[in-house]
């Protein structure tokens, strides 16, 4: 079984993240000059259009501009790193994780854990205020496993994330999938909506 493609595309935008001013980890990377060379000195300029290197921004500028702190991390296809801000710093995930809940889903499907097909029951109280998806399914009562993924990663619907973790063990049993796959960073501790408090100097639903 090959991830959707709508799957695949998110899980590439999910990294970069911008937060408020609240980091936990010391960032190790120089503060760039603004030069390319400086913010990619690895990347092979074969591999990236001209155009859109022309077009990549001092990141200090945008965290003077927005008064927050930017991390951004791109790698090429074989993991080697073409531009790093801050990457070694925590930043809250927020709606980040849905992109590799949606491949832990997945993943669990190939293995025969469990089938996409089968459905998840609700009621209103699992409703949250943001879930476009479930809301218009409340009659309906329950959603497929691939339904809720969808609606996680395609809408950000904050209830089929909810739904969904309790089938892979919950934020630990994500945080078991991310450890399995070589991520000895990322770690989900709770649910829609408390993960998004973001609180200074707390660890807990960040990743770098």
């Amino acid at each position: 079984m090959k991830m959707p493609t709508a799957l695949a595309a998110l899980a590439l935008l999910a990294a970069p993240s911008l937060a408020a001013d609240r980091q936990t980890t010391p960032a190790k990377d120089a503060a760039p000059t603004g030069n390319l060379d400086t913010l990619m000195p690895a990347a092979p300029r074969y591999l990236v259009p001209q155009s859109a290197l022309e077009q990549v921004r001092n990141p200090k500028e945008i965290e003077e501009e927005t008064g927050g702190r930017l991390g951004v991390a791109l790698v090429d296809r074989q993991g080697a790193l073409l531009l790093g801000f801050n990457r070694d710093e925590r930043f809250a995930m927020c709606s980040t994780f849905k992109a590799p809940l949606a491949a832990a889903v997945l993943t669990g499907a190939d293995g025969g854990k469990f089938g996409l097909e089968g459905t998840i029951p609700f009621g209103k109280d699992d409703v949250l205020d943001y879930a476009p998806v479930v809301k218009k399914n409340l009659k309906r009562g329950r959603m497929s496993m691939e339904e809720l993924a969808r609606a996680a990663v395609e809408v950000s619907d904050n209830s089929a994330a909810n739904l969904l973790l309790p089938m892979l063990g919950g934020p630990e049993g994500l945080t078991a999938f991310m450890r399995v796959h070589g991520d000895d960073v990322t770690r989900l501790d709770r649910t829609e909506p408390a993960l998004n408090e973001n609180a200074e100097g707390d660890p807990r639903d960040t990743t770098t």
